[in-house]
């Protein structure tokens, strides 16, 4: 009688430890099917903020998604510019003109609808859409990515005229020197300034010599 007690206790144990075994680690199958967590992202760093920005989950029953960072409020129709505040994180900031959103191009700092033109500038507070007034739709272009365009009657650095510049001999040096380069057939331009000496920025002097 205590042999079969025993053997019915041995089984008992060894179906449980079976049953363990065959059963998957509740945490292992937690770590593989895991995604991204937003929560992960240090989103109070900016850099990071702006990487990271196309994964923030916004509130989709306040929020209606027109394209690239643009945001509708659905309760108000109003528009705003998803963007990240310096120590604080992901922000909506109202944008005090409209954007007619079919006819928008980015062309990274710059970007156009069929109306008028736009730039945007970053600051500590978030990134900004500043509407150009004073340029010309028709004949603006961009000049690549760089914080250079120009239309028919004036040069822009960072959406600011650069006075007297030409924009008809207008374009940008690619000299990889870390500065913003142009130059027209009067003059050379470092930040949207006259570079008055090409031997401040090294190897520049010898470079238009060759890229005339």
């Amino acid at each position: 009688m205590k042999l079969k007690v025993i053997f019915t206790y041995l089984a008992i144990i060894i179906a449980l430890s079976s049953c363990s075994n065959t059963q998957p680690n509740k945490n292992q199958v937690e770590h593989k099917t895991q995604q991204p967590n937003q929560d992960t992202v240090v989103w109070s760093d900016q850099g990071t903020c702006l990487d990271n920005l196309e994964n923030y989950e916004y509130d989709k029953k306040v929020w209606e998604h027109i394209k690239l960072e643009f945001y509708r409020r659905k309760k108000t129709g109003k528009t705003y510019i998803l963007t990240c505040v310096l120590g604080h994180g992901p922000d909506f900031d109202s944008l005090p003109f409209k954007i007619d959103f079919e006819t928008y191009r980015d062309y990274g700092r710059y970007s156009t609808d069929k109306n008028s033109v736009y730039y945007r500038h970053l600051m500590s507070d978030g990134k900004m859409i500043l509407k150009l007034d004073t340029a010309h739709r028709k004949t603006f272009t961009p000049l690549g990515s760089t914080t250079y365009a120009k239309d028919s009657n004036h040069v822009y650095r960072r959406g600011n005229i650069i006075e007297g510049a030409d924009p008809k001999t207008f374009e940008v040096i690619e000299f990889d020197a870390g500065v913003p380069l142009g130059r027209d057939q009067n003059h050379l331009y470092v930040w949207g300034e006259i570079l008055k000496d090409t031997t401040e920025i090294e190897g520049l002097k010898e470079y238009l010599q060759t890229h005339d």
